[in-house]
């Protein structure tokens, strides 16, 4: 599993994480005229409540409910093999490493044909990119939905593979300048020998390594980014010489494979590094004690990172950072290039079982448009509803002053105070959507108490959600006892 994932307009946010509520095959319309399709992600997942805000606004928008399964207890080739074996599949399908399975079964519904009638779907990507995608039939059969970003990125974090080390140790040895393998290692061993254990005398890890199942990535595909390329997948793709290299029979895969045996003997590689589960190496990086390791970004910082916060670990240096790591001097790193790289082995595709294609494609077209897009980024304040807009304005008078930004600023309350031109303000936190983390909102001269401001339903604030300027925006929230 090599596929990248980034931050911007991406068809996934919508679709597998905030839509799919069940399992099943074959669409459908219920009694209130809402059409309802099944959908199979071969990758691990977690079903969302029936009750979703968000899903039940969309279904209200786009006349379209999908229930969904997730990948449980088997790989992508075996789930989607017992698929193809009983030749009825879900009207939605992402079979990830097993793609290719799917199509040669002869399982998906070519879309070339369809997409000039769906201009959100055809302005996704551009010719060329839609081209990256057709197989050797000529045809298009998925779309990838990731390595989209709409105009120009903003992203601040480096959503993407690296070889990760601790603030702490960066700190301890002066932020130096970590350029190869070799330095990298060097830090790493002498920060352990300076400190073997954390200040409660937990025993620090230089070095852990996931090896489970798919995310066996952490381990075997480090060699491609060390001698420069980009993550194109399974391979190094050579734009000069316009071939295609096996990165593991490279010299530099022999160079880190020999690396690493030699810290596993010296005892700085974890020796529960092949054994270990995905959810015994979060639990791992969740202490502090893991001072480095090779992984992508989203495969651990949505868990780890929270954790640590909540023990207050991220302000003893226990949050990681990326090193653009190369396998000698004087390589350029392409470690982070978010949007720049289509993964064309993988996407959603709707399958020959879907009796709607029409009505499944045009679902989508609706997921890409700019309200829905809204919607599933900013939470419910942009569902449009008048009478909640009312409701945030008798909210809003409620303050002198209201600011809001993302936890990930480093500004913080400084931020907001520095804005407001105030500095008696009082913190309390509350979400503004239940897709973003929570954000933290500074009030001064606040007429109600935290726990009444948690209780509203609605309400309006200035926010500032990474790069973006402060604006007004309205939220709504649950209710709760204590209004």
């Amino acid at each position: 599993m090599k596929a990248k994932r980034v931050t911007g307009m991406l068809l996934a946010s919508a679709l597998a994480v905030s839509l799919f509520t069940g399992c099943g095959s074959g669409s459908s319309e219920n009694e209130g005229g809402t059409k309802e399709f099944t959908a199979f992600y071969a990758v691990p997942g977690a079903e969302i409540n029936d009750d979703n805000e968000i899903q039940q606004i969309i279904a209200e928008k786009t006349g379209v409910k999908v229930d969904e399964t997730w990948l449980t207890g088997q790989t992508a080739s075996e789930a989607v093999g017992t698929l193809i074996a009983g030749g009825d599949y879900p009207d939605f399908i992402d079979g990830g490493d097993a793609m290719g399975q799917l199509y040669e079964a002869g399982a998906l519904v070519p879309l070339d044909d369809y997409l000039d009638d769906y201009p959100n779907i055809k302005a996704y990507y551009t010719d060329e990119e839609w081209n990256k995608l057709r197989r050797d039939d000529g045809h298009i059969y998925w779309i990838q939905q990731f390595q989209n970003v709409k105009g120009e990125e903003k992203a601040t974090t480096h959503n993407d593979e690296a070889f990760w080390i601790q603030t702490r140790v960066l700190e301890w040895a002066g932020y130096p300048e970590v350029n190869t393998l070799d330095e990298y290692f060097d830090l790493l061993e002498s920060y352990m020998e300076a400190n073997p254990t954390m200040e409660d005398g937990t025993e620090n890890i230089a070095y852990t390594i996931l090896c489970e199942d798919w995310r066996y990535y952490c381990l075997e595909n480090a060699p491609q980014f060390l001698d420069g390329y980009p993550n194109d997948g399974s391979v190094i793709v050579d734009p000069d010489e316009l071939k295609v290299i096996d990165y593991n029979t490279t010299d530099t895969a022999k160079r880190y494979f020999q690396k690493l045996n030699e810290e596993y003997k010296k005892g700085y590689v974890d020796p529960e590094s092949f054994t270990q589960t995905y959810d015994e190496y979060i639990a791992k990086l969740s202490t502090g004690r893991v001072l480095g390791m090779v992984d992508q970004w989203w495969d651990f910082a949505y868990n780890v990172n929270d954790s640590l916060k909540q023990q207050g670990l991220d302000e003893k240096g226990c949050s990681y950072v990326p090193l653009p790591i190369t396998i000698d001097e004087g390589i350029k790193n392409q470690w982070h290039c978010s949007g720049g790289v289509m993964n064309s082995g993988s996407g959603l595709a709707i399958t020959t079982s879907c009796k709607d294609v029409e009505g499944a494609l045009q679902f989508i077209d609706d997921l890409l448009s700019q309200d829905i897009h809204n919607l599933r980024f900013w939470g419910a304040m942009f569902a449009g509803r008048p009478s909640m807009q009312s409701d945030a304005n008798n909210v809003l008078s409620q303050f002198s002053s209201v600011m809001s930004f993302h936890p990930n600023s480093s500004r913080g309350v400084e931020f907001a105070r520095d804005q407001l031109g105030k500095t008696d303000m009082i913190v309390t936190t509350f979400g503004l959507s239940r897709y973003e983390p929570p954000h933290a909102a500074a009030v001064q001269d606040c007429p109600v108490t935290a726990r009444q401001l948690m209780a509203l339903k609605a309400g309006e604030a200035y926010v500032r959600l990474r790069d973006y300027a402060p604006a007004k925006v309205y939220f709504e929230k649950e209710q709760c006892d204590g209004k």
